[in-house]
């Protein structure tokens, strides 16, 4: 070896040339002769401290630089798990005990000290070859010559590995205590042996605001602070008295004016003396802030005592005895902590309490209880109970006082009740401190595994034994504690794992120190679905291993944003779809507009022809009905998908809601030259349906076909019965509909590509209406199409109604011929806000014969019904200064016109629409454009 140091090229051997392995007498001349007292003497110490190196588990070890001689005593072998048969001491060999993590430092350390002729102490690790690993503490000294040269090396080692795990457990209590420290309910605050404050959880830190620096500060600095010289004091002799005798002290009830702010406090507090992780005592002090209670309590002069009892504990149960009566009552807290349902008045029986507490403690209490109301005295005691409500059972510590009356006998006793079981149980939670470690981790919904500083797992948790066991290939040694966790990553990578190979290479970048943290999602497969899974590795505290690995299922929260992404994909084409139907509905409602605006301007033509005064007016009209059906359609759009439409339904013939809905496009289709077919079975087939609304869907559907279908095409509309069912089928040879379209057809505002001309346009609601209305008549309606260039099929099904008998009234009636009926003249109110729609209509009403009055507010329209006194009122809803409703409510009410036709007239027409103007007193309801026949027809 070329290392540099005075222990290069040693041989480590004995002066006659064996390997310094075995036992023995150290290399140093022994002088034969006849054995002297003092030989005698100095054999008995030898064998004492061979004795007493033997049972510390320590060994000698002496090191000749001159000769390279080694001599190690039986306990160096012992200590390091070797024999001096097999064993030879070279440096290799010695290194090689010695833990890999630790070889460079112990060499550096030793050579350092003798350099630097200093006293060599150094704590390692080694391992045995048995696997053990321990800990060894290594105590040693050189000799120099006058020139500074090394020239003998001896020291101790010996085996430290119980106390390296006694430091471990201490500071794990460390943490524990700390951790108490911090999550005690009330104020809790803990000084060392010099009375320096070491920590303050967060319930009492309100009580030192404004004192700063707190943590290592001098408490007796601070109380003086908060209450000055005399009164801090004497806060601070109390802390004194339990640190040195170990005497709990108890405040009886503490309430002063703040020194450092001048505003009175009141607190209940108690001290006790503990015993700190690393050892010695300190003092720990928990106390409540009761300035509000003491506040209230000390208005109640009577209610002195209870008050005094009630501050001496933190969460007391307050209870009350007349010995006379034997009436006993409880406060809230006693029906807590005894688990028992709280009464109206807080009266008890007795048995409440002896029934409670253990059998074992019963008699002893009772006789201090009795021996307390004899003596006129108090008593405090402790016993324990089981409670009623669960079963628990608690420790309870009790403080009564008796109260005399003027015979000098008891009267009322008085009492607390103070749960104690944390206080009692807390020894017994630090002994079970790791259990409730292991507990903790077990409960928790992710898998953790502890890895050491090579990837060895070192501790699971449930969780993580359990998904093990339930994945591919599961054993239960494949990945539990002891298996090198890194080799298993290894081996799923050379599989071609690619998550594998992540893993791997993330776990040892946190084990080398190169990174602080991993992090890393990746599914897993299984048969009925693919679940995704989170990892976080992280470093482990020094104490608890290398790194610790922590596994959490996360399927919900990706399947989540997959949702989202779905849901904003949909949103976002919703909003398109949604900008392309407000632009064409635009294009359609200017698309009426035109030839209405041209044919008005004709009219005002003074030389117009009879004839194209017909042609102007049936344009007009024409045009109107387009746009009034356009309204009408989105009307029942938004009424079916409300769930706003009733259907009036009643026996009737397909026929006739057939060649109805035929004659509406007949028309249309005459001018584009298209045929249109209608095939009917030879019997008659009925339904229990609105008629009205299944005209609406035949019509759309016939109004389709028209539009996608070339001039002079055919479209036939042929009737098949199937069992119950009657099927339509609506047929043309027109542009088709595309296979990627044809599964949204159904849906709103879905419509073949569009194009400037808008030949084929519309609003994209027709075919929606069509099968909602068909769904309910409790039908169903389908699209059939070979594509683009091969016409459509929609085909609709419907319910028949099976008796054949039906009368000749439930048959459709043949239409009526109309008779001409001529209009007796009438006083006519028209109110609208539009003044063009109201002189409009006056005039329609007056070229009739009618005298007619126009005005455009509410108020307005109470004023001149009462001057004019109309015999009919045709009143918009929508008027400023008053709505259409109130007018009509108020024109009820004038003189001579209770017996008016009211007519409401408005651009909205729901269900509650038309309820409310029947509530207002309106007679019919029209929405606008008004129905002109329908007003002629009210007016006769």
């Amino acid at each position: 070896m070329n290392e540099p140091g005075y222990l290069d090229g040693c041989s480590w051997k004995r002066a006659d040339g064996v390997p310094a392995l075995g036992g023995g007498a150290p290399p140093h001349p022994v002088t034969s002769g006849p054995e002297t007292e003092a030989e005698r003497a100095l054999c008995i110490e030898r064998e004492r401290l061979t004795l007493a190196l033997s049972a510390g588990q320590m060994g000698v070890y002496d090191l000749t630089f001159k000769n390279d001689v080694l001599w190690w005593s039986p306990e160096v072998y012992a200590v390091f798990g070797v024999s001096a048969e097999t064993f030879t001491p070279t440096r290799d060999a010695f290194t090689e005990l010695v833990h890999p993590d630790d070889r460079a430092r112990f060499w550096q350390h030793l050579e350092a000290c003798i350099d630097h002729q200093l006293y060599f102490m150094h704590e390692f690790r080694i391992r045995r070859p048995d696997g053990q690993e321990r800990w060894i503490g290594n105590r040693a000294e050189t000799e120099y010559d006058e020139a500074g040269v090394p020239v003998r090396h001896f020291g101790v080692a010996m085996d430290i590995t119980e106390r390296k795990k006694a430091e471990l457990h201490t500071l794990q209590n460390a943490g524990l205590f700390s951790s108490l420290i911090e999550q005690a309910p009330i104020g809790t605050y803990v000084v060392d042996g010099h009375l320096r404050i070491r920590q303050i959880n967060p319930v009492a830190m309100p009580a030192f605001s404004g004192i700063e620096p707190l943590i290592g500060r001098s408490l007796g600095e601070v109380v003086v602070l908060q209450w000055g010289e005399e009164l801090g004091a004497g806060v601070l002799a109390h802390f004194r008295h339990t640190l040195a005798t170990g005497e709990r002290y108890i405040s009886p009830g503490f309430a002063q004016v703040r020194h450092d702010h001048g505003n009175e406090e009141a607190y209940e507090w108690e001290t006790q003396r503990v015993v700190l992780p690393e050892g010695g005592y300190g003092v720990v002090c928990y106390f409540n802030d009761i300035t509000p209670r003491y506040r209230a309590e000390r208005a109640l002069v009577e209610s002195e005592e209870r008050v005094r009892l009630a501050t001496a504990a933190t969460g007391v149960g307050i209870w009350e005895w007349n010995v006379v009566t034997n009436a006993i009552c409880w406060d809230a807290p006693m029906f807590q902590i005894y688990g028992i349902p709280p009464t109206p008045d807080g009266m008890v029986h007795y048995n409440d309490w002896s029934g409670a507490v253990l059998p074992e403690d019963l008699a002893e209490n009772e006789e201090i209880l009795q021996d307390m109301v004899r003596r006129v005295g108090s008593s405090a005691r402790s016993f324990r109970i089981r409670r009623r409500s669960d079963g628990a059972v608690r420790h309870l510590e009790c403080v009564e006082t008796a109260r005399a009356n003027a015979q000098g006998q008891t009267e009322w006793v008085v009492g607390t009740n103070l749960d104690v079981t944390e206080k009692k149980l807390a020894g017994e939670a630090l002994a079970r401190s790791e259990r409730f470690n292991v507990a903790v981790l077990d409960s928790l919904p992710a898998e953790i595994a502890v890895l050491d500083h090579v990837g060895r797992i070192i501790a699971i948790n449930k969780p993580w034994l359990k998904f093990s066991q339930n994945g591919e290939d599961a054993q239960t040694d494949r990945v539990g504690v002891g298996v090198d966790y890194l080799a298993v990553c290894r081996k799923a990578a050379a599989g071609g794992d690619e998550d594998a190979a992540r893993t791997l290479e993330g776990i040892q970048s946190v084990l080398e120190g190169k990174a602080t943290d991993f992090k890393m999602e990746y599914p897993c497969t299984a048969p009925d679905k693919t679940r995704w899974f989170a990892m976080h590795v992280m470093h482990a505290p020094p104490e608890v291993g290398g790194a610790i690995v922590v596994h959490m299922d996360i399927t919900e929260r990706r399947e989540l944003e997959t949702a989202l992404v779905k849901n904003a994909a949909e949103l976002t084409e919703a909003a398109r779809r949604k900008d392309e139907f407000l632009a064409m509905l635009a294009h359609e409602l200017r698309n009426p507009l035109a030839p209405m605006r041209n044919m008005t301007e004709v009219l005002k033509t003074a030389t117009l022809s009879a004839e194209e005064s017909r042609n102007s007016l049936s344009i007009l009209t024409r045009q109107i009905e387009n746009m009034s059906r356009m309204i009408d359609d989105l009307l029942d759009a938004a009424r079916i998908t409300q769930g706003k439409i009733e259907l009036r339904r009643r026996p009737v013939g397909l026929e006739g809601i057939l060649k109805a809905a035929v004659g509406l496009a007949q028309a249309c289709c005459v001018e584009r030259g298209q045929k249109l077919m209608l095939q009917l079975p030879e019997e008659p087939v009925y339904l229990d349906a609105d008629a009205t609304r299944l005209e609406q869907v035949f019509g759309n559907l016939l109004i389709n076909a028209r539009k996608y279908s070339d001039d002079g095409s055919p479209i036939k509309v042929r009737v098949d019965r199937e069992g119950r069912e009657v099927v339509v089928t609506v047929s043309d040879r027109g542009m088709g509909i595309d296979e990627q379209l044809l599964p949204y057809i159904f849906e709103l505002f879905v419509q073949e590509s569009r194009t400037l001309d808008r030949e084929r346009g519309g609003l994209g609601i027709g075919l929606t209406l069509a099968q909602r209305l068909v769904k309910l008549h409790g039908g169903s309606i389908v699209a059939k199409s070979a594509g683009i260039g091969h016409g459509a099929d929609f085909i609709v099904r419907l319910p028949m109604l099976m008796d054949g008998n039906l009368t000749a009234a439930e048959k459709p009636p043949a239409s009526p011929v109309v008779q001409p009926v001529r209009e007796r003249s009438r006083r006519i109110l028209i109110v609208d806000d539009n003044k063009d729609s109201a002189c409009s209509l006056a005039l329609l009403h007056k070229r009739r014969g009618h005298e007619t009055r126009t005005v455009f507010t509410g108020p307005d329209a109470v004023t001149a019904a009462a001057e004019f006194l109309p015999e009919v009122v045709i009143l918009d809803i929508g008027l400023p200064g008053m709505d259409g409703f109130e007018v009509a409510r108020r024109l009820r009410a004038l003189p001579g016109l209770a017996d008016a036709l009211l007519i409401a007239m408005s651009g909205y027409g729901s269900a509650e629409d038309l309820a409310e103007g029947k509530r207002a007193g309106f007679n019919e309801y029209l929405v606008k454009p008004v129905d002109l026949k329908k007003l002629w027809e009210w007016m006769r």
